[in-house]
């Protein structure tokens, strides 16, 4: 029943469940500010990679546009061969429609999660009718292919996609003869292919006659390429917004934590301690009270020594102690 009582005079900053509670609610928000700002981690991951590519296919779409002029052309002023600017037409459209897919359906070339899935404004540009990548939206017109950038640009890379490949097929070397070869590093041959360049007025023609061609020199910086580079800014968005609500996030867990701690020190620590300095003058009122003359000089000594405020305690010799009965007291 005594214990109980005092238990129950406990104040309620010096019980072992109030340090209990507190202590795991520090470390709750500790384990949590750790973990929580970690579900971003697959987006920033997924970014970094889809950020690349997309940048990557604006290029590519640049290439591919270059190499058919200069298929067509077939002038000599690439220093490529026809043979060898078939084959990096031929790669190049093949690395083309990988890289788009990635981009939009994922789970290739790094990207786990493809825009098709969280991308709103990716699926805008590419889905929605509509052309928003133009100084003015409201006209979508593309001579001799009317309709095609007003239905999204995922129409419009089908259709570059398609003109690519016939115009391959049409001006590039035999199909069976593509290879990587082109890349690799070879001694020129002795020939006079490169020293004497022929300028092909009836090929110049072809570049303004062969509507599929013409699209295709189009793209170079038009429709596909403005639309490829307004997806680029969008991602770079999607990033900068990530980021930016990840470090709110650390910020206002960190701000927490820290008025915990703050609550804490004021509610407990600093409690706890003022009530440690009352009971000790309690206990130090009550030793002093004590019949000092019972005790021997070394017992007298000590229990000056310990209610010390200073280490220094002045007291008597042995002799003098026995005179005036072992009388110390703290300076």
């Amino acid at each position: 029943p005594v214990m109980a009582l005092l238990l129950r005079q406990k104040p309620w900053f010096t019980k072992r469940a109030t340090f209990l509670v507190i202590f795991s609610l520090l470390l709750g928000i500790c384990v949590f500010s750790l973990e929580f700002p970690t579900r971003r981690s697959k987006t920033l991951v997924n970014l970094a990679p889809s950020l690349g590519l997309a940048d990557h296919r604006a290029f590519l779409t640049r290439t591919c546009a270059h190499l058919v002029r200069e298929m067509v052309l077939d002038d000599g002023f690439s220093r490529l061969t026809l043979e060898e600017i078939g084959h990096a037409l031929h790669a190049a459209i093949t690395e083309f429609k990988e890289v788009d897919r990635a981009i939009r359906l994922g789970d290739s070339l790094g990207i786990k999660e493809g825009a098709d899935s969280h991308g709103h404004e990716h699926n805008h540009v590419m889905y929605d009718p509509g052309c928003p990548w133009r100084p003015d939206p409201s006209n979508c017109s593309i001579p001799n292919h009317e309709g095609v950038a007003n239905q999204g640009l995922h129409v419009l890379t089908l259709s570059f996609v398609s003109m690519l490949e016939t115009v391959l097929a049409r001006y590039g070397p035999n199909r069976e003869t593509y290879d990587s070869h082109y890349l690799d590093h070879h001694e020129p041959e002795p020939n006079i292919l490169f020293d004497v360049l022929h300028l092909h007025l009836d090929r110049e023609a072809q570049l303004h006659q062969d509507y599929e061609v013409k699209f295709i020199e189009d793209m170079f910086d038009g429709d596909l390429y403005l639309g490829y580079s307004l997806i680029v800014h969008d991602f770079f968005d999607e990033a900068d917004e990530v980021l930016v609500k990840f470090h709110q996030e650390t910020r206002l867990l960190y701000g927490v934590y820290v008025v915990m701690l703050i609550s804490f020190y004021f509610l407990l620590f600093k409690r706890i301690v003022h009530l440690a300095r009352v009971e000790t003058l309690k206990a130090k009122g009550f030793v002093l009270r004590a019949p000092v003359h019972i005790l021997s000089t070394a017992e007298a000594e000590t229990v000056s020594a310990f209610f010390a405020k200073k280490k220094k305690t002045i007291g008597f010799s042995a002799d003098d102690t026995r005179k005036k009965h072992s009388m110390s007291f703290i300076v």
